[in-house]
Formats: C-alpha cells, structure tokens, sequence
C-alpha cells in the first residue's frame, strides 16, 4: 500500500510540474497559431483576468489524462480526482490573485505567477488524496460528478470567451476589449 501510495505522489508532483510548465506555453499559443478562433476557445485571448482561467484549466485536465494513463490500476477514481484538482487549483489561483489586490490595491505579475504555482500544487495535492482516500467502490457517482464538472468548465470557459459579460474581470487590460470577437464597450 506505502508503495502504490509513494508512486501516486511522484507523479502527482510530477503533473504538479508539468501543468506549471505547460502553463507557461498555454498563454502564448493564441498568438503563435495566428489569433485562430478554434485556438482561442483553448488558449487565453487576451489579457484579461477570466481567459487567465484557460491556462489552469487546459494543462490540470492534461495532466489528469497522464496521471490515468500512469495510475490507473493504483489510483482511485482518477477522473473525479482532476476535477477535484481542476476547481481547487482554479479557487487557489484566482483567489490568491484577488486577495493580494484587495490588500494591495495594486497589480503584481509575481503574484500571478506564484499563485498559480500554489494552485497547482494544492491541486495537484488534493488529486492525490482523492486518488488515495476514496474507495473503488464509489467510482460511478463519483465518475458522473467529475464529469459534470470537466464539462461545466468546458462551457463556461468557452461561452464566455465567445460572448463574456462586460464587466472588469472580462475586460483585456491591454486593449479595452472583451472575448474572442473583441467587442469594445462604450463608456
């Protein structure tokens, strides 16, 4: 059991460094495939603080798969174990950021960038002990839950970087501008 345990916890923060990494690729790959609109449904459109969600979300379900390609006859209920990891690691992440710009009032990229890192990790880490502390038994309420919840990201994530709401949070800070359409808003 320590076995099966040891090994589900190195590649837990094996997927810990692979989703930072890929992260890091994720934010760019809107411009380098040309501004492509079924690229930009993946990849972060713009700067604003929603589209930053894509680049938690895509790489965490990425490293789900390889955490089932890898532990799949160790690890317990793997898929709800990403989701699990998925909405903590969006929670952390974005939660961080905010918390340090209530306090501050100020914008930090270093913030970003070590709030990110802790999402991941704490998610990362919450995969793992859903991997390990559930029972096999559970797999079928527990499949259908973290289906639900990869799928209710999927659409959000899509439905708004299509048609986001006008207000702050989905707002390209560079630009003015909202979504993938680029809409302006006339104040």
């Amino acid at each position: 059991m320590l076995i099966i345990q040891e090994k589900i916890m190195k590649v837990t923060l094996l997927g810990a460094v692979i989703a930072f990494i890929l992260s890091s690729v994720f934010h760019e790959m809107y411009g380098i495939f040309g501004e492509n609109y079924g690229v930009g449904l993946i990849f972060p459109v713009n700067e604003s603080k929603w589209e930053h969600w894509k680049i938690v979300f895509w790489p965490m379900l990425l490293v789900g798969i390889f955490n089932y390609i890898l532990l799949r006859s160790e690890g317990h209920n793997i898929l709800f174990a990403t989701a699990i990891a998925i909405l903590v690691a969006e929670i952390v992440t974005f939660g961080l950021i905010e918390l340090y710009e209530v306090i501050t009032a100020s914008h930090a990229m270093w913030i970003h960038i070590v709030s990110l890192l802790i999402g991941i990790v704490v998610g990362q880490l919450s995969s793992y002990w859903v991997m390990t502390a559930t029972k096999l038994t559970q797999r079928v309420p527990l499949l259908v839950i973290g289906v639900a919840i990869i799928l209710i990201n999927i659409v959000i994530l899509i439905a708004f970087t299509i048609k986001p709401p006008k207000t702050e949070y989905f707002k390209d800070s560079e630009s003015g501008t909202y979504g993938i359409n680029r809409e302006m808003i006339n104040n």
